[in-house]
């Protein structure tokens, strides 16, 4: 099972989808040890984690096209971009974490 991820928003994993998954809301989703890709992997507009739990994750990957995706704040958020785990293009998308460096 090497393409397993906890969360994955994407249209092409997505039966009968009409477009990319967008306007999701994830409120303390528990996304805790590793998987052998992401943890999350999104290809969509405007989805949103609040104050989710990122403990021995491997990362998010936000997929070209994604856009307006947020991750506010959460247990281990500041470790998903110290440590580069965040793949994407972050100038429009956004990491939001307690710890200002």
């Amino acid at each position: 099972m090497s393409d397993v991820s906890h969360i994955v928003l994407a249209e092409d994993k997505l039966p009968d989808s009409f477009g990319p998954p967008n306007n999701n809301s994830w409120y303390g989703a528990s996304l805790e040890g590793s998987v052998p890709k992401y943890a999350v992997e999104i290809k969509g507009t405007y989805n949103a984690f609040y104050n989710s739990r990122w403990e021995n994750v491997n990362g998010i990957w936000l997929q070209e096209g994604s856009w307006g995706n947020v991750v506010h704040f959460g247990y281990g958020v500041e470790r998903l971009l110290d440590e580069d785990r965040v793949v994407g293009d972050l100038s429009v998308n956004k990491v939001i974490s307690a710890v200002y460096k």
